[in-house]
């Protein structure tokens, strides 16, 4: 048992059973083409365990959101034709409506059906316990258990993470029962922390909670100078709100940070490397500086443990994957565990041809893992339990 009283499908009967198995397949995609990653292919063993012991198993999982900037809210169409190569998955492009209610009604045990993009329905985003919500009051009745195995999805209350399981009994799938095993070697307190990425929040979580030192990566990196009242120029004016809503946070907490001693922009079309005492500049911030990266990767090697999250830098851009490779790379070296953690991470370890095996454990998971390293728990469990 991974934690006291959470199910797994070791302890339930699927048998001739209608699951709803709640997957997140969220890729990337690039001029509306998926780029394929290890997320659609982690629950490939719950699913194959499910079928094996004839279950008829519905999935839901998501693609992007309705605001996205990088157009990724698109079908799961995609997803099934690629998954198709596992597998068979018939593909319904509906979720609560006709077309999904008679393709269940008719389902034989073992096979495997694929909804449509679970946040094509509004009520995914707004889940409340206090109203009705159509996606578990259209869809929970046609099912008589619900599998997560979308751990990197748990951090969030959306109906199809923690709706359901106050509808129906649940349990977790291997991939999510995995993601818990892993990471019961990783203790913040002993572990070095890499943070980067471009989301602020869910490092300051995790910031809040360790009490070891901190390397700010990626877009965090600039985001805690700022906080500590150098100005940046361009990017100052970039992360205004989430300076605001977090910086105080930083303030607090400053003695743990590291920080960049310079950062890239592009000038003509070309990589420079800024010493931070040379900003303001009207330029984004694309990289960590060459300085800093060494800095960065001579702190990994020598660490006891590490958590690393998030992207360095621009990867889609040759010149600003610089940071990120080289963390990667020193990352590699480092004697003691190490948890890689992120889907955008992942698919650059997958592009430099780093074998996986080079680190203690690679996660899928960004956002999810922290507030889990964080809280001890996450909603998704939560809802399980209750």
């Amino acid at each position: 048992m991974v934690l006291q009283g959470l199910k797994t499908l070791s302890d339930i009967n699927v048998a001739g059973k209608r699951v709803l198995l709640r997957l997140d397949l969220n890729s990337d995609i690039r001029k509306g083409r998926l780029i394929p990653s290890e997320r659609l292919t982690a629950p490939l063993e719950t699913i194959r365990e499910l079928k094996r012991k004839g279950a008829k198993i519905v999935i839901i999982a998501h693609q992007g959101r309705p605001d996205s900037k990088f157009h990724d809210f698109i079908s799961l169409k995609q997803h099934a034709r690629y998954m198709n190569n596992f597998l068979k998955i018939k593909f319904i492009d509906d979720v609560i409506g006709i077309k999904t209610i008679k393709a269940i009604a008719v389902m034989k045990s073992g096979e495997v059906i694929l909804l449509e993009n679970v946040r094509f329905v509004p009520d995914e985003l707004n889940y409340s316990k206090e109203r009705q919500n159509k996606l578990i009051t259209q869809l929970a009745p046609l099912f008589d258990l619900y599998i997560n195995d979308a751990f990197s999805a748990s951090h969030r209350e959306h109906a199809s993470i923690v709706g359901f399981p106050r509808a129906l009994p649940s349990a977790i799938g291997r991939a999510f029962e995995k993601e818990l095993e892993a990471v019961k070697s990783l203790h913040i307190n002993n572990a070095l922390l890499v943070l980067g990425g471009s989301k602020p929040e869910d490092n300051v979580r995790l910031l809040q909670k360790t009490k070891n030192k901190v390397l700010a990566s990626g877009l965090f990196g600039p985001f805690c100078l700022m906080a500590l009242g150098k100005n940046l120029g361009k990017q100052n004016k970039i992360m205004h709100d989430s300076l605001k809503k977090y910086g105080s946070i930083i303030k607090q907490n400053k003695n743990k940070i590291i920080l960049p001693a310079d950062l890239a922009i592009e000038q003509k079309g070309k990589r420079r490397d800024m010493k931070i005492d040379e900003f303001p500049l009207n330029e984004e911030i694309f990289d960590l500086g060459i300085e800093t990266i060494e800095r960065y990767a001579r702190e990994i090697m020598n660490a006891k443990a590490v958590f690393f999250k998030g992207l360095a830098g621009l990867c889609s851009t040759p010149a600003f994957s610089v940071g990120t490779e080289a963390l990667l790379r020193a990352l590699t070296l480092c004697k003691g565990f190490t948890v890689v953690s992120g889907g955008h991470t992942q698919t650059m370890i997958e592009k430099l041809k780093i074998p996986k095996n080079k680190f203690g454990y690679v996660s899928l998971s960004g956002g999810a893992l922290i507030h889990y390293l964080a809280e001890g728990t996450l909603p998704g469990i939560e809802a399980i339990f209750q």
